[in-house]
């Protein structure tokens, strides 16, 4: 409830960060896990993504990245997005 301290202290946190892409259930539109395209504004700032990382994996997400320098052919970019569906349905975040 946005009465909580807890929400505020959550969304001080979550509230104005960005994403690239979220991924959600088709039925319930529950987020399912975060896609980030990494470009050359991600260089020198891998603690600040992982620090990201971490964060949206408290809130229960994955976060799938792909560097857009070097996007993958379409056979990594099934092998990656099926892997992070099989944590996803196991629950392994």
């Amino acid at each position: 409830s946005e009465k909580s301290p807890l929400f505020w202290e959550a969304y001080s946190r979550f509230g104005l960060k960005i994403v690239d892409f979220v991924v959600v259930d088709r039925k319930s539109r529950l987020p399912l896990f975060i896609v980030e395209l990494d470009d050359h504004t991600h260089d020198g700032k891998k603690d600040k993504d992982l620090a990201r990382d971490a964060m949206v994996r408290r809130a229960g997400l994955i976060t799938l990245r792909f560097d857009v320098r070097r996007l993958p052919n379409k056979s990594e970019m099934d092998r990656a997005l099926l892997q992070v569906l099989r944590k996803v349905a196991s629950g392994s975040v």
